[in-house]
C-alpha cells in the first residue's frame, strides 16, 4: 500500500500494529503513547518505521497529511 493518506482527528487505544510501514509525516502532528506511558511526538518533515511488533496508542489532533 504506497500512497498519500489524508487522515482526521482521532484518538486510538493500545494497539498490536500488524505490518511493517515506513511513513513520512508530510503535514499535521502525530503523539504516540508508548507501552511505558512515555509519549512520541511526530511532526510534518518526520519519517519513522512502524513495526509489526509496535504497540502503541495514537492521538492525531490535527487534520493530517502523510505518505505511506
Amino acid at each position: 500500500m504506497v500512497g498519500v493518506w489524508v487522515c482526521m482527528p482521532f484518538t486510538d487505544g493500545m494497539m498490536l500494529c500488524s505490518l511493517d510501514a515506513y511513513m513520512l509525516f508530510l503535514e499535521g502532528e502525530l503523539a504516540m503513547i508508548m507501552p511505558d506511558e512515555s509519549e512520541m511526538h511526530i511532526h510534518s518533515g518526520d519519517a519513522f518505521l512502524f513495526t509489526n511488533c509496535l504497540i502503541a496508542a495514537g492521538n492525531k489532533m490535527v487534520l493530517s497529511t502523510k505518505f505511506l
